[in-house]
């Protein structure tokens, strides 16, 4: 079903902010917090140096560069749960790769919903025709042959059958056939003689 103007405008919304949100965070900062809160209830601060710790959040930061922080939080979220998506040992604290893969995760769900809400958006309706239009169709295709069958019948009355065309060379070679035998009797030859013989005194006079 095609959506309303009011639900386009909020899907429009949805997948602006969708958009937004997968860029990768500028200021390296949110990540190291996102980061050092799943750390906290492992080894980080347990006997090491404020040196080490960093060094040891830098090796994250670093592993989940260029991923969304929405998609990094999400996935400390889950370490701090313990219901992740990947399969990871909850006695250890997870890897830098982990933590990538598990924010990578899900980003690919966030990537679903929001190819999801596109496919509606750019969806195109087709709305079954009424009564009023399969009437209209129907009339215009009933037009359309009877013009056709008239067009066609005309066609086949300038265009004469061959049987036509061989009956009216036929007849014409009787007339010429009955031409040439009147111009071969002698009453029809006397009569033409007659004509010129009469011709002939008058073109003399013409000349004299």
């Amino acid at each position: 079903m095609a959506v309303t103007t009011a639900e386009r405008r909020a899907l429009c919304a949805v997948a602006e902010r969708l958009e937004l949100e997968r860029k990768a965070p500028a200021d390296p900062t949110a990540v190291d917090v996102t980061v050092s809160r799943v750390l906290l209830g492992f080894e980080l601060g347990r006997g090491r140096e404020d040196v080490g710790n960093e060094i040891l959040v830098n090796e994250y930061i670093k592993g989940l560069a260029g991923l969304p922080l929405f998609a990094i939080h999400g996935a400390g979220e889950r370490f701090r749960s313990g219901e992740t998506i990947i399969t990871w040992n909850r006695a250890f604290r997870p890897s830098p790769a982990e933590f990538a893969e598990e924010a990578r995760r899900g980003l690919f769900l966030h990537n679903l919903k929001l190819v999801h809400v596109r496919q509606i958006l750019d969806a195109e309706v087709f709305e079954p025709p009424s009564e009023a239009d399969r009437a209209k169709v129907e009339a215009i295709a009933a037009n359309w042959r009877d013009t056709r069958a008239t067009t066609d019948a005309e066609r086949e009355r300038a265009h004469p059958a061959p049987e036509e065309v061989a009956q009216a060379r036929e007849a014409h070679l009787h007339h010429l056939g009955a031409q040439l035998r009147d111009a071969a009797d002698g009453a029809t030859l006397g009569r033409l003689m007659g004509r010129l013989d009469a011709k002939v005194p008058r073109q003399g006079a013409e000349v004299a």
